[in-house]
């Protein structure tokens, strides 16, 4: 594919056929899909691939608007953050579990302010950081209890993760393709320089800007699709929905046009 605003402009229909195409397959096999809520692994597939497709809706809304490369961004974070759990799918169980560290801190923040609170709802949350809440226990907060001493006013990490994002990026196979992808997009996320620069432009008597961009759009559709379709593998896999043939039929059509 040569990297050429003018040839990038041709191929945008294309990509943006076969990111249609890929969420239509999701809409198909969800609906074949019974979710257990037992079951960490797999409600953590369903709510990360129904969170993809609506990002990719969204870049397809948004087109040329180099917006898209924030949304392609969190795609690819969402897919290296599944496919890091799925190979250790106990990771899915903490996933889960920080849902009580979230309500804790909401409690929280209604008491401070006043609200009333059921006394079920404190008691259940109560009973479920007794069972949950040491293993999420900050750096502060596990020296306080070595010591014997009384917990910090808070003392839960503030996610779920562990290891440092850079870390499950490495960890993941997919990471040197992944990471370039996901640099690019972030200089626009992070204001730097660069990524500002690429929106201005100049002439002899003025500096013209400009947030549309066919390639931004083109690499935000072509991380679309990779995120979105490596998601439903996964399910497909996982559930056993038998849409493996249809996958790889995608990513073929997808691997033939990038050759090109």
């Amino acid at each position: 594919m040569e990297n050429t605003d003018e040839k990038v402009l041709d191929e945008l229909p294309i990509l943006e056929k076969l990111l249609q195409e890929v969420i239509n397959l999701v809409d198909e096999t969800l609906h074949s899909i019974k979710i257990n809520e037992k079951d960490a692994f797999g409600l953590m597939c369903v709510s990360f691939v129904i969170k993809q497709k609506e990002h990719a809706n969204s870049i397809l809304i948004l087109k040329t608007r180099k917006d898209v490369g924030l949304i392609a961004r969190s795609m690819l974070e969402g897919i290296v953050l599944l496919k890091w759990v799925e190979k250790n799918k106990k990771r899915a169980s903490r996933w889960m579990a920080y849902a009580w560290i979230e309500d804790w801190r909401l409690l929280r923040q209604k008491d401070s302010n006043g609200e009333h609170i059921q006394e079920s709802s404190r008691k259940e949350i109560e009973i479920a950081l007794k069972k949950y809440g040491e293993r999420f226990y900050n750096k502060e907060a596990k020296e306080c209890k070595k010591r014997s001493k009384p917990l910090p006013d808070d003392p839960y990490v503030h996610n779920w993760l562990g290891p440092k994002l850079y870390t499950i990026f490495n960890d993941v196979e997919e990471s040197i393709t992944y990471g370039n992808l996901y640099s690019r997009f972030s200089d626009w996320h992070h204001w730097n320089i660069k990524g500002i620069g690429q929106m201005i432009s100049r002439t002899d008597q003025s500096i013209k800007f400009s947030t549309e961009s066919n390639i931004e759009f083109a690499s935000a559709l072509s991380a679309a699709f990779k995120s979105l379709l490596e998601t439903l593998n996964i399910i497909d896999k996982y559930f056993s929905c038998e849409q493996s043939d249809r996958i790889s039929d995608l990513l073929n059509e997808f691997c033939e046009w990038f050759k090109e």
